[in-house]
């Protein structure tokens, strides 16, 4: 009987050191957010034609396609803010030029936002998932135009 259960918790032991965890648990301090984060969509909330082309849209990416917004994230907490600048001119708007910003970013304590230290000024950026990430802004594009909406990154 001693010999069945030593070979029953023998086996037993086996068993559970050779079980894995197969779950796709995507929760964010299993996630590395380092990495390259392309600007793909700037979805505002009210519809409006800035390339004056007579059609309103929402995407102002694909308004002003020329426009550029990354974000690099280095795995020891540094990183740069890539965009074009933008400027009116005759009426319509149209990408100038280009400026890189250098950052520090950390995760929040909840593990639910990246939050970007630039421009003397804490950006929180929504973690939708491991490969898209959100911010939202109530003057999207700038100070002076100051259309609400987002901008969606996705991990390149």
């Amino acid at each position: 009987m001693t010999k069945i259960n030593v070979v029953f918790l023998l086996v037993f032991t086996l068993f559970l050191t050779n079980c894995s965890n197969d779950d796709d648990n995507t929760n964010s301090t299993e996630i590395d957010f380092s990495g390259e984060w392309i600007g793909t969509e700037f979805l505002i909330d009210e519809p409006y034609d800035f390339n004056n082309d007579g059609i309103l849209g929402t995407d102002y990416k694909i308004e002003l396609p020329c426009l550029i917004q990354n974000i690099t994230l280095n795995s020891n907490g540094t990183g740069l803010f890539k965009a074009n600048i933008h400027s009116a001119q005759n009426g319509t708007l149209e990408c100038v030029g280009y400026k890189e910003t250098l950052i520090n970013w950390e995760l929040n304590s909840s593990q639910t936002k990246v939050l970007l230290n630039a421009f003397d000024e804490t950006i929180e950026i929504d973690i939708v998932n491991k490969n898209i990430i959100e911010r939202f802004s109530e003057a999207l594009l700038d100070e002076e135009i100051g259309i609400s909406g987002k901008v969606v990154y996705k991990r390149e």
